[in-house]
């Protein structure tokens, strides 16, 4: 279940709120899944075992009605609980507006529809309808983005009702939006300026296999393992060696950062596989975003550099075949 702390002083007041905390649940523990994915040759698949997607802990079909009320203002809260697939909410003829990203507010952004991966939360303002002449349908789509075509699984769609009046006609869409979250277009609220980055890092996000024939995730090829001794002590243990990555373990990808140096990190997926990608204890600035293998840069975008405050947030989505570059100041 979400945990949602209130900000006495929002400077978005409405009338009431909706959650949608959207999760895949699998039949299978995770350790059982662990279990299938080692298996030698890459030949096991945990989707034999399809998952469900519940809509705040229950079956997405069941999903409950949102009531509106004439020219009320409403919050709608999207939370991403899901372990894998992409997912997109969207309301049928309403305007709705991006007022704040994993917890960061932003100058409101008009978008059609939102897409969230795997850690997101995002939330939207709604204006409802004078008339109660007319209800409407919102929608919780699952995406199949590099994940299994399994059907009623990936895709899938969750229609629920927005009501107005119980006896008033369902407006039914034709179509139903579907489109990228665009976080270069979304400003954070509290004017920030692109940092000034003090060092620059590059994270190679590949997939490849062990000499075991296991599939493996890594970063600058190396794949993660737990440190034998945990990191917090080593810091607080081993002097001026705490200052050397290699304390750590080999295997823990460590990085040393001086405090309040601001850090560029370049996040760079070349494989068929995307990345959401999480920075714990901080927010980082979303800067730039481009593809692999645009050697001229016609598709690369940039912040500007003045006059303009790039989106904070703590988790980005890396495309496959796509990077993105993010700012934060290493303050904790």
């Amino acid at each position: 279940t979400p945990l949602i702390i209130y900000d006495p002083n929002d400077p978005y007041p409405v009338d009431q709120e909706y959650l949608f905390a959207v999760e895949d649940w699998w039949p299978i523990t995770i350790q059982e899944t662990l279990e299938i994915l080692q298996e030698p040759g890459g030949l096991g698949s945990p989707f034999v075992y399809p998952p469900q997607t519940l809509i705040n802990g229950e079956y997405g079909n069941l999903t409950q009605p949102m009531h509106f009320e004439p020219g009320k203002t409403y919050r709608i809260r999207l939370v991403s609980m899901m372990n894998l697939p992409l997912w997109e909410f969207a309301l049928d003829d309403h305007e709705m507006y991006v007022i704040e990203v994993d917890g960061v507010l932003t100058k409101p952004k008009l978008v059609n529809v939102v897409r969230l991966s795997p850690g997101q939360r995002v939330s939207v303002l709604i204006k409802a309808k004078e008339s109660i002449r007319r209800n409407y349908q919102y929608h919780v789509t699952v995406l199949d983005d590099y994940v299994p075509l399994i059907p009623g699984v990936y895709p899938a769609q969750f229609d629920g009702a927005v009501v107005y009046h119980p006896d008033a006609p369902v407006d039914i869409a034709q179509i139903i939006p579907s489109e990228r979250f665009d976080e270069m277009s979304i400003e954070s609220l509290d004017y920030e300026p692109a940092l000034v980055p003090d060092r620059s890092i590059f994270q190679n996000l590949t997939y490849g296999f062990t000499k075991d024939e296991i599939p493996s995730e890594t970063i600058n090829l190396i794949s993660y393992r737990n440190s034998k001794v945990p990191s917090l002590l080593s810091a607080l243990t081993t002097g001026d060696r705490a200052l050397n990555p290699i304390t750590y373990g080999p295997q823990t990808n460590t990085q040393v950062f001086k405090h309040n140096d601001v850090i560029e990190m370049l996040l760079w997926s070349p494989t068929q596989l995307p990345h959401p990608m999480h920075l714990h204890g901080h927010t980082f600035q979303i800067v730039e975003t481009g593809y692999t293998n645009d050697t001229t840069g016609e598709f690369r975008r940039r912040v500007p550099s003045s006059d303009y405050s790039p989106l904070k947030r703590d988790t980005v989505h890396v495309p496959q075949g796509e990077y993105v570059v993010v700012r934060f100041r290493a303050y904790r």
